[in-house]
């Protein structure tokens, strides 16, 4: 059966497979449940679409832990851990809402803390929201830049940059936040 373009919820084909539109206000159950079932097709097609299971972990990277009450902590050494992760990708502008709010960045005063754990609190909405849609996935791990690579630290920058196209490229997927002049956009609004 055919939807009518403009309602809330994706196309629906013959079949009644969903399309790959999104509704005009998506938000994390739907867009989980579309996300899945691309994955799932995909899976299917492994010649196309093959996700290597023992990808090495990028050099640092948030680590979602087991359940949503998780704290969100920062890896800072990874060598031979493997496993999926997924990459965000995002506007660094600043917010103009929040325009006394510093950036979320990991640099060396704060890396060793972040290890212990990062409040909640602290995360711009995008962030929240991709590590809302990680958990959701069932996957632990999450790359992003600002919290990945020592920001204020030339040496580390330069190495860790020159690795982004690696990083990218081996990630199970990639969320790119493109509507969002900056990271208090957050991934799910009106369209």
């Amino acid at each position: 059966m055919e939807r009518k373009a403009g309602k809330s919820k994706g196309q629906e084909t013959s079949t009644g497979a969903q399309s790959r539109f999104l509704p005009s206000v998506p938000d994390l159950d739907y867009t989980l449940k579309i996300v899945r079932n691309w994955i799932k097709e995909c899976e299917s097609h492994q010649e196309l679409c093959a996700v290597a299971a023992d990808i090495k972990l990028p050099t640092r990277i948030l680590d979602l832990g087991s359940t949503d009450s998780s704290k969100v902590k920062l890896l800072t050494f990874t060598s031979g851990l493997k496993g999926p992760y997924i990459c965000l990708s995002y506007c660094w502008g600043k917010s103009q809402n929040l325009p006394s709010r510093e950036p979320l960045q990991t640099n060396e005063s704060n890396c060793s803390t972040w290890t212990e754990g990062i409040p909640w609190s602290l995360f711009p909405r995008t962030f929240q929201d991709a590590i809302a849609f990680t958990r959701g996935l069932g996957l632990r791990y999450l790359w992003i830049d600002a919290l990945c690579i020592m920001q204020g630290n030339s040496a580390d920058w330069i190495r860790e940059s020159a690795r982004m196209a690696s990083i990218y490229s081996n990630s199970y997927l990639t969320i790119a936040a493109t509507a969002g002049p900056n990271p208090e956009h957050g991934l799910f609004f009106p369209r």
